[in-house]
């Protein structure tokens, strides 16, 4: 199966659907599409792995060479992951220290909107 990324704009957050195998045969095509996504000035990024069937260690990296041409430091990344065994692997790789991790784009929406208006 091949990786599927889809995006939108919602409330100056850029949502990256994921889906498929996210592994080291499509990284480089991956990797491109994914920093074209990259807008200018503030914009969250939320990535919906909803979908993600496999991932690999190359995969994980592509979400810290995603952070580092964001430009913007203000800008928080987003994962939402409800796979038990791929959340596992962003845990055991650290990677939960570097981005925030959730189980529904719903969840992150709300908690930026709460941390917008200063309830956070």
């Amino acid at each position: 199966m091949k990786t599927v990324l889809e995006h939108r704009i919602e409330e100056g957050t850029i949502i990256i659907e994921i889906s498929g195998k996210l592994q080291y045969n499509q990284s480089e095509s991956v990797k491109g599409k994914l920093i074209d996504f990259i807008q200018e000035g503030k914009f969250n990024y939320i990535f919906d792995l909803s979908n993600l069937e496999n991932i690999d260690s190359t995969g994980m990296g592509l979400f810290i060479t995603f952070m580092n041409h964001i430009e913007n430091k203000e800008s928080k990344i987003y994962l939402v992951i409800k796979d038990e065994f791929i959340k596992e692997l962003f845990e055991i790789a650290k990677l939960d220290q570097l981005f925030v991790i959730d189980t529904s784009v719903e969840n992150v929406m709300g908690k930026l909107v709460k941390k917008e208006n200063g309830n956070i």
